[in-house]
């Protein structure tokens, strides 16, 4: 369980574990079933990296750090921040926080990196 677990999540594991002990855990093939499922879901080593973002010009993005809001728009060729304009989100990312990061990831576009998930990180 994630160090940071909601509450929610963890009423939902809870409630599973009591129904597990009261009338038995999932059966062997339904064990198996969901495993392969979940073996043809995961992508394989060494696969390609998902698709380039693709946002429409003129989408505001728009992020809560440190007590400020930062806006950036999405143009034809890069992005608008402050009134300068950036080839990457990552650059305007590593601007606002200060450390190197993921843009796409900053701005709420793509989920954390499950390694950062399992830590317990904020994303």
């Amino acid at each position: 369980m994630p160090a940071k677990a909601s509450r929610q999540l963890l009423i939902y594991c809870l409630a599973y574990r009591m129904q597990q002990n009261a009338y038995g855990g999932l059966s062997v093939t339904a064990r198996q079933r969901l495993r392969a499922m979940a073996r043809s879901l995961a992508p394989a080593p060494g696969r390609a990296k998902p698709a380039a973002l693709r946002l429409a010009p003129g989408t505001r993005l728009i992020r809560q750090w440190r007590e400020q809001r930062h806006e950036v728009t999405v143009l034809e060729q890069g992005f608008a921040y402050r009134g300068h304009y950036y080839g990457s989100l990552s650059a305007i990312a590593r601007l606002i926080s200060g450390t190197h990061c993921s843009g796409p990831r900053f701005f709420g576009l793509r989920p954390a990196a499950q390694a950062s998930v399992a830590r317990g990180a904020e994303t």
